[in-house]
């Protein structure tokens, strides 16, 4: 049986500093409010998405493929689409090398996320999405210092790429201005816009 589905393809440059933890915070919150069927369908969301991580290790726990770049300095990285970006950021961008597990081969449907040292031209924390030749990207940097990244920064930036634009209500996920651990709702609106992206890819 085929199932259209969301591959995210995570790595990890110089300087960033998600951990595993952090990175399984980022995972969890995803599947929380966009009610990935295979976590139980304990989110107060509608959507009920199939989102896959490519890259495991041997226990299959999602993980982040190392890079050796981008190096991105402070405030060098700007939230600006990606054909107008510096060339070094584009080609990194455009970059989807294997990862580890046995489905680490990567294709141009995937959703690449980088996690880099930053932090991006303020006042961004994460930017969303970037169109390149090999497909859709998410950057996430550090968090400036007096600022926390939060856990629902991923999840936030996968809106965007999947077509959600901010919005005023400080308790939905695509809150415009600094989240609280209750800005993770989406209505069934934003749910029909997310499940019409043409990110989807048929899995087994």
């Amino acid at each position: 049986m085929v199932v259209p589905c969301l591959v995210i393809d995570a790595y990890i440059a110089p300087g960033s500093d998600m951990t595993q933890d952090n990175f399984i915070e980022q995972i969890n919150w995803v599947n929380f409010v966009y009610g990935v069927p295979l976590q139980g369908n304990q989110s107060p969301n509608p959507c009920r998405l199939d989102i896959r991580w490519r890259f495991r290790n041997a226990q299959g726990t999602p993980v982040m493929a190392p890079l050796t770049g981008p190096i991105v300095n402070e405030n060098v990285f700007p939230c600006a689409p990606f054909e107008l970006l510096d060339p070094y950021f584009q080609a990194w961008l455009n970059y989807r090398p294997t990862g580890p597990g046995p489905f680490g081969g990567t294709n141009t449907r995937d959703i690449a996320v980088y996690f880099v040292k930053g932090p991006l031209i303020a006042p961004a924390i994460g930017c969303a999405p970037f169109i390149t030749p090999n497909g859709p990207a998410i950057v996430i940097s550090n968090a400036p210092s007096g600022f926390l990244r939060s856990g629902q920064t991923l999840a936030h930036e996968l809106g965007h790429t999947l077509g959600l634009a901010h919005v005023d209500d400080r308790n939905n996920l695509m809150f415009g201005g600094t989240p609280s651990l209750e800005s993770y709702r989406l209505t069934s609106e934003q749910c029909n816009i997310v499940s019409s992206s043409p990110h989807f890819q048929s899995c087994p």
